[in-house]
């Protein structure tokens, strides 16, 4: 399931046929992993249930990279976990043909197209991709790619980049301090 608003997960549980005393019993033991005065609409819930409506575990989950269980063990008590799903850091290259406008060009590569609006980013001061582009032109790019469960999840940051054009070229390297988000050129600038 999931919270709606003015829900609370009780409420959505009892929805769907647990136990008062087995949902409360469940929830006691989520709190000491999650504060649930942090509860969101949109956050998701998944509950087993035996025949007669009692929880076997729920699981509560606030990101794609982090969700809270608890499960009843042999002793009738809850036990609960905290779980941080591993994200996965792949470094990608692709070279990008421009066929028309960034958008057009990193889509028709097969690439997610936040690529484009990082790419605008990152050559802001230096290419109006509104303006210069040239069908031939062609990028190449090298950037993070973050993956949950062996599968896309979302899009890294740039770690260089290179647009070759009629119009000239240019190139851009990710500084690597950690907390900066800044650019230089090959002279460093």
């Amino acid at each position: 399931g999931s919270i709606e608003p003015g829900q609370t997960l009780f409420a959505a549980l009892a929805e769907r046929g647990a136990t008062p005393v087995s949902a409360q019993r469940a929830i006691e033991a989520l709190s000491s992993k999650f504060d649930f005065r942090r509860s969101r609409v949109g956050h998701t819930w998944e509950a087993s249930l035996q025949s007669d409506g009692s929880l076997v575990s729920l699981k509560y989950q606030i990101s794609p990279e982090r969700y809270f269980e608890a499960t009843l063990g042999a002793d009738a008590k809850f036990s609960s976990v905290d779980v941080h799903v591993p994200v996965e850091h792949r470094v990608q290259a692709v070279a990008i043909p421009i066929i028309g406008s960034l958008w057009e060009s990193v889509e028709a590569a097969g690439l997610d197209p936040q690529l484009a609006q990082s790419l605008a980013s990152v050559f802001q001061w230096d290419i109006d991709f509104s303006e210069q582009l040239v069908v031939g032109d062609a990028l190449r790019v090298i950037y993070d790619r973050q993956f949950l469960n062996g599968k896309p999840y979302r899009l890294g940051d740039v770690q260089a980049a290179e647009y070759l054009g009629v119009r000239g070229s240019w190139v851009a390297f990710r500084s690597p301090d950690e907390d900066s988000s800044d650019y230089f050129d090959a002279k460093g600038e």
